[in-house]
C-alpha cells in the first residue's frame, strides 16, 4: 500500500522522503488522524525546514494544532505566517481570529479583524466578507458610527452579491437617520424592499420606512402649526 511505500521512504531518510512526509500527513489528515498528521508535518519541518514545501506545512501544522484545540500553540504557530498579504497569512488570520474570538479575548479578535479587513484592497475572500460585517457590527455597537459606516459601504461595494449586503444596507440607512439624512436613508431603504430577499430584513425596512414617513408626517404637522401661530401673532400685532 502507498501508506507504507512512503512510511518506508521516511524512516530511511531517502531522497523521495520530503515527498514521502508530506504525503504521510495528508493521509492522516484524511483519515481524521489529526495526531498523526500533525506528526508528520512537524518531523517533516524538523528535518527539512528549507525544503520547497516547508511554508505549506508550517500553515497545516498551525491548522492542525487549532483543530486539535490546542489554542495556545496554534497561536504561536499561526501568528509568524500571519504577517504577509497572500492567502496563506489570510488563513492565518482566519484561524486566529477565530481563537480569539472563543477564547472572548475581544482586543485581539478585533485587531485581527482590522488585519484581514487591510487585506481587503489586494484580496477577494469570503473571509474578509465577513471580517467587514462582523467588525462593521462591533463598531456600529460601540457608537463609532463613522467607521461602521465606512466598513458597511466597503462591503457593499465590493461585494454585493454577499448575503449580508442588503443588511449592510440596513444598517447604513440606520446611520444616515441619526446624522439627519432622511432622504438618502429613504432612499437605502426603498432599494433594499426592490432588491432584497431575506423576509425578516424586508419586514424591518417596511417598519423603518413607516417610522421615518410618521417622522415626516409628524414634522410636517408641527410646521403648519408654527406657520399658524406666526400668522395668529403676526394679525394680533397689526391689530394693536
Amino acid at each position: 500500500p502507498a501508506r507504507e511505500l512512503y512510511a518506508a521512504y521516511a524512516r530511511l531518510d531517502q531522497p523521495l522522503s520530503p515527498e514521502a512526509l508530506s504525503r504521510l500527513a495528508a493521509l492522516d489528515e484524511t483519515d481524521g488522524n489529526l495526531e498523526g498528521a500533525l506528526g508528520w508535518c512537524e518531523a517533516y519541518l524538523k528535518r527539512l525546514p528549507a525544503k520547497t514545501k516547508a511554508h505549506e506545512l508550517r500553515l497545516k501544522r498551525g491548522e492542525l494544532l487549532y483543530r486539535l484545540g490546542r489554542s495556545n500553540d496554534a497561536t504561536a504557530a499561526l501568528e509568524p505566517l500571519s504577517r504577509g498579504r497572500n492567502r496563506d497569512s489570510l488563513r492565518a488570520l482566519s484561524l486566529l481570529w477565530d481563537i480569539y474570538r472563543v477564547g472572548g479575548d475581544w482586543r485581539k479578535e478585533a485587531q485581527t479583524l482590522d488585519r484581514i479587513i487591510a487585506l481587503s484592497s489586494s484580496l477577494n475572500s469570503p473571509v474578509i466578507e465577513k471580517g467587514l460585517y462582523i467588525r462593521a457590527g462591533q463598531l456600529h455597537k460601540a457608537g463609532d458610527k463613522v467607521t461602521a459606516k465606512r466598513l458597511y459601504l466597503r462591503l457593499m461595494q465590493l461585494y454585493p452579491a454577499s448575503p449580508q449586503r442588503w443588511w449592510a444596507q440596513y444598517a447604513v440607512a440606520g446611520i444616515a437617520l441619526s446624522e439627519g439624512q432622511s432622504a438618502w436613508a429613504n432612499q437605502l431603504l426603498n432599494q433594499i424592499l426592490a432588491n432584497a430577499q431575506d423576509q425578516l430584513l424586508l419586514n424591518a425596512t417596511r417598519s423603518r420606512l413607516a417610522n421615518l414617513k410618521l417622522g415626516r408626517d409628524v414634522d410636517n404637522f408641527r410646521q403648519q402649526i408654527k406657520r399658524y401661530e406666526d400668522a395668529r401673532a403676526k394679525a394680533a400685532e397689526q391689530l394693536q
